[in-house]
């Protein structure tokens, strides 16, 4: 499954593609779901694009994630299921800047020793510089 967010003046769009294999007959259903459980949209096909009109958008430090159901099905019996967390956003980059739902983002924390292909978890006191500018 694929799947591309986007939000335009407080409606997100969920759009979504379903690869299906040895399934010849079967069809595809989507529900989409709030964190409470609530049914906010819902689909038919391989393809297609869900509008939640008032989301919640997913925002560094909120990450608030809607439940996306895939559902196989027979008619109206559903054969196979399966869940994918979903956060309505957008990523930009303009120029020289990184935008999360059109809002500049700073990273931090990067480059950090967790991320040295030698030394792994292990923090070499001389590599970290305390309390420095630059």
């Amino acid at each position: 499954m694929t799947v591309d967010t986007g939000l335009d003046e407080g409606v997100g769009t969920v759009g979504y593609t379903v690869d299906t294999r040895a399934a010849e007959g079967l069809g595809v259903r989507v529900v989409l779901r709030d964190e409470d459980g609530i049914e906010v949209a819902t689909a038919e096909g391989h393809r297609g694009e869900l509008t939640v009109a008032d989301v919640r958008p997913w925002r560094p430090l909120d990450a608030y994630l809607y439940d996306l159901e895939v559902q196989v099905v027979d008619g109206d019996d559903v054969v196979d299921s399966f869940h994918q967390a979903v956060g309505v956003r957008t990523v930009e980059v303009r120029g020289t800047q990184f935008l999360i739902n059109g809002e500049p983002f700073h990273f931090k924390g990067f480059g950090m020793h967790e991320d040295h292909v030698t030394i792994g978890k292990h923090r070499p006191t001389p590599l970290v510089r305390w309390g420095s500018s630059t």
